[in-house]
């Protein structure tokens, strides 16, 4: 005789699982995604958007990369230089 089959709600309920001990998420904490991403040094309470064409951001990441800083802190550092 075949055993039963689960219930759709059985499928259906969440499934626990243990957290990792070892590998990649070894040692992580669980919480908001928004706690995995790098926060800066500093607050900066205003945000830009900046379109550019391939070349120019292709330009401002060698840049970059040539000194070792982000193509963001490149343009800070630009803006600080501009006459008030």
């Amino acid at each position: 005789m075949a055993a039963e089959k689960p219930s759709l709600a059985d499928k259906m309920k969440p499934k626990v699982t243990p957290p990792a001990t070892t590998g990649k998420t070894a040692g992580r904490t669980t919480g908001s995604v928004s706690s995995h991403f790098k926060t800066p040094g500093e607050e900066y309470p205003k945000r830009l958007t900046l379109d550019l064409t391939v070349a120019q951001h292709r330009k401002l990441k060698l840049r970059a990369m040539d000194e070792g800083s982000a193509m963001n802190q490149i343009l800070r550092d630009f803006i600080d230089t501009l006459p008030e």
